[in-house]
C-alpha cells in the first residue's frame, strides 16, 4: 500500500462507523419493527460505507490528494464506542423507543455538528461530491428522526393514549408505563426542529 496511513486508516474507520451504524438501526428495526425509518436508515447507511471503498483504493494507489491531513480520526473512534455500546444495549432490550429515536438523533448530529466529511477536502472533485452527498443524508437522517420522535411524543402525550394505557396497566395490576409521561417537555423542545425539518 502506497497511499498515506492517516487518510486510509481514516476512511477505514469510517466504513466501520457507517457498517455500526446501519447495525444499530438494524437492532431498533428488530425490536421496533412498527417503525419503518430504521429499515430507510439501515438500507442507506449501507449506501454510504459502499460509496466509501472507492475513496480508500484512490487513497492506497496515491491517485488521489487531500487538501490538508483530516483532523477527525478520534473523533469518529469515540463515535463508534458509543455506537458499539448502543448495539449492545438494544439486543439486551435496555431502550424503548423515544430513548432509541433520541440517540440515533445524537449521533447523526454529532456526524454533521463535528463536520465528519466537510473537513476532509480533496483535489479530486468526485470525492467532494461523494463525501457531500453523504452529508446531505446525514442531514435528512437527523430531519426524519425528528419528526417520527415528535410524532410518538404526540401520541405518548395525547389523552386518549394516557386513559388507554392506564386502562390496561390497571388490568395488568402495574404502574402506567413512564412513557406515557415526561415527554411533553421533550416535545416543546423539539417541536421548533420538527417545523424545520417536517414530520
Amino acid at each position: 500500500m502506497k497511499g498515506s496511513n492517516v487518510e486510509y486508516n481514516l476512511f477505514v474507520h469510517q466504513i466501520e462507523h457507517e457498517e455500526a451504524l446501519r447495525k444499530l438501526y438494524k437492532s431498533y428495526h428488530k425490536l421496533f419493527p412498527e417503525e419503518e425509518i430504521w429499515e430507510q436508515l439501515e438500507s442507506e447507511e449501507k449506501k454510504h460505507a459502499d460509496v466509501i471503498h472507492p475513496i480508500i483504493l484512490k487513497v492506497m494507489d496515491e491517485t488521489i490528494f487531500f487538501k490538508e491531513p483530516p483532523e477527525n480520526y478520534d473523533m469518529i473512534r469515540r463515535s463508534l464506542s458509543r455506537i458499539m455500546s448502543e448495539i449492545s444495549k438494544a439486543e439486551k432490550k435496555e431502550v424503548d423507543l423515544i430513548e432509541a429515536l433520541e440517540t440515533s438523533i445524537e449521533i447523526e448530529e454529532t456526524m454533521i455538528e463535528r463536520n465528519f466529511f466537510k473537513s476532509m477536502g480533496s483535489y479530486a472533485p468526485f470525492i467532494e461530491d461523494i463525501l457531500e452527498n453523504i452529508v446531505v443524508e446525514t442531514e435528512k437522517h437527523r430531519g426524519l428522526l425528528i419528526g417520527v420522535k415528535n410524532k410518538y411524543i404526540r401520541k405518548y402525550n395525547s389523552a386518549e393514549y394516557i386513559e388507554s394505557k392506564k386502562e390496561t396497566d390497571k388490568k395488568a395490576n402495574i404502574v402506567t408505563d413512564r412513557r406515557v409521561s415526561g415527554y411533553a417537555e421533550k416535545y416543546d423542545e423539539d417541536i421548533n426542529l420538527d417545523r424545520n425539518f417536517g414530520s
